[in-house]
């Protein structure tokens, strides 16, 4: 078991642990990843942003998102932005804000941040579970329309970073896409032959079915015949 797994960097209660998959941005002075992927144990994404860390009392927007959509963003093809829009409407049901559990509710930025997350009163916020995390955070489940533009990076804001470990990373993602197709493909290639040969079985039952009731019935005839 790796430090990751052992020590995971957020947990949801429908999902399990999420461990840390790539940093994608931090502020290294701080050693605090800003923008970064997590993945649960079933290999699902998901996107994290740090959307305020006022006096370190740190909040995470955090959501699930396709491979497709990452590639798509690390490639410059789409923005930050569009990417975690995309990804609000692929897993409406999964899109997630963090908080830490010493968090001061009435600070001035508490509030503001309150303000564009726009929660519902009937949304609840959850302890981690996991007495083995050194990040102790509260979840919020939110909807995709309570999640103000303001809180997100800026429209046109391209991922740029071009570094060594993300052009791994990337590459990685791109493998996992492409054999997650190649698994759907050939499950539909088992689906359809499976039907062809059920079909075949069928068909050839019913012939030899066919053929004996024929066979009945003509020694029937013969027998009545004669």
């Amino acid at each position: 078991m790796t430090d990751e797994a052992a020590n995971p960097y957020f947990y949801i209660p429908d999902a399990g642990n999420l461990n840390l998959d790539q940093i994608l941005f931090e502020l290294r002075e701080w050693n605090l990843p800003i923008l970064f992927v997590c993945k649960d144990e079933n290999d699902t994404k998901y996107l994290s942003l740090c959307v305020d860390s006022f006096n370190l009392n740190l909040r995470y927007l955090v959501t699930a998102i396709k491979n497709e959509t990452l590639i798509s963003m690390l490639s410059q093809k789409i923005t930050v932005y569009e990417a975690f829009r995309e990804a609000f409407n692929d897993f409406p049901s999964n899109i997630y804000i963090f908080r830490d559990a010493n968090l001061n509710e009435k600070s001035e930025n508490s509030e503001k941040t309150e303000k564009n997350e726009k929660p519902e009163k009937s949304e609840y916020f959850e302890k981690n579970p996991n007495e083995n995390n050194s990040n102790k955070y509260m979840i919020q489940k939110l909807k995709a329309d309570e999640i103000s533009d303001e809180i997100l990076p800026r429209k046109e804001a391209v991922f740029k970073s071009r570094s060594k470990k993300i052009n791994v990373y990337l590459e990685r993602l791109i493998n996992e896409m492409n054999d997650e197709m190649n698994d759907e493909m050939n499950d539909e290639m088992n689906d359809e032959m499976n039907d062809e040969m059920n079909e075949e079985m069928n068909e050839e039952m019913n012939d030899e079915m066919n053929d004996e009731i024929n066979e009945e019935m003509n020694e029937e005839m013969n027998d009545e015949m004669n």
